[in-house]
């Protein structure tokens, strides 16, 4: 069985359609439609239900899904093990944050570093705007963002890096600043400080999940157009405050990071941190930069 007929089945599953795969594998729809039933042929099965407005897989499918990407993960492992073995260490990996690169982010950027010094390594920080688009365009072969970024990039694959936790962000000289933790209750008469809707969509939609989840409404909003615009507003006001991770900011001496009590904590994995690579990104660093993080975690769905 061609690996490439396996690669243009994972696409259009990723995509659920003929015409995403497409873009993404950069041949023509025909050509996808061409792989798609050759496979099914091969197969003696039928691997997707197509209709006018989607392709979704059958449960026969949904199985070889599974197994298809398991094999070309152990393909691309083994393909990268060898070229190791042949041609030792070589190339560049550009990785790219949001907005702040963490103290988690540099730590493993170093590892790598001392892992295979011969690779050139460069770690830059984008907003969330211009993240993934780097990412998709080509210029970042890694990014480190949110979960609730890849909501509508259901074709990029993933690996959680840390777990979501809420913490407060105060000014220094907040009177809460003092608290060992603090509930939504205790934010109830203060401002929200938040970043834009057209800076993060996805971000701001996931907080206002959030809110409504947590049946919490902020008494008054204040929208920014940058965290760093954000921060600085929040040291000259004690009257104000902003929900992010704990690995964000947690070092600046104007500001204090207060967790959010466990029952305020938000359900899901939206607020995950997460190394996001494209799919058919081939580049041999990769792979060596994921066995430093561990064990893989699903794409969301």
């Amino acid at each position: 069985m061609d690996s490439k007929l396996l690669r243009t089945f994972v696409a259009v599953a990723n995509h659920g359609s003929f015409t995403g795969a497409a873009k993404e594998l950069y041949i023509a729809q025909s050509a996808v439609s061409k792989h798609i039933n050759q496979l099914e042929r091969e197969l003696g099965a039928q691997l997707f239900l197509r209709d006018t407005r989607m392709v979704r897989l059958t449960a026969a499918g949904e199985g070889f899904y599974r197994d298809s990407v398991d094999i070309l993960r152990r393909m691309d492992a083994a393909r990268t093990a060898l070229q190791g073995e042949q041609g030792g260490e070589h190339g560049r990996l550009a990785l790219g944050a949001f907005s702040v690169v963490p103290t988690e982010i540099v730590a493993l950027a170093r590892r790598f570093h001392a892992c295979w010094s011969g690779v050139e390594l460069s770690l830059d920080w984008f907003e969330f705007g211009t993240l993934l688009e780097r990412l998709e365009g080509g210029d970042l072969d890694v990014a480190f963002t949110m979960a609730f970024e890849l909501l509508d990039r259901p074709h990029l694959r993933r690996r959680t890096v840390g777990r979501g936790r809420m913490y407060v962000l105060l000014g220094s000289q907040s009177p809460l600043a003092g608290a060992k933790q603090l509930y939504l209750k205790d934010l109830a008469e203060l401002t929200y400080y938040t970043m834009r809707p057209d800076v993060t969509p996805n971000g701001y939609v996931n907080m206002m999940r959030f809110f409504a989840e947590k049946q919490f409404q902020p008494r008054r909003s204040l929208r920014h157009t940058s965290h760093e615009s954000m921060m600085l507003q929040l040291q000259v006001h004690d009257d104000a405050y902003g929900l992010m991770g704990d690995f964000q900011y947690r070092d600046h001496p104007g500001l204090v990071f207060l967790p959010l009590a466990e029952e305020d904590q938000p359900g899901g994995d939206a607020f995950d941190r997460v190394a996001v690579w494209r799919e058919r990104n081939e580049n041999p660093n990769i792979p060596r930069l994921l066995t430093l993080l561990g064990e893989d975690h699903p794409k969301l769905e």
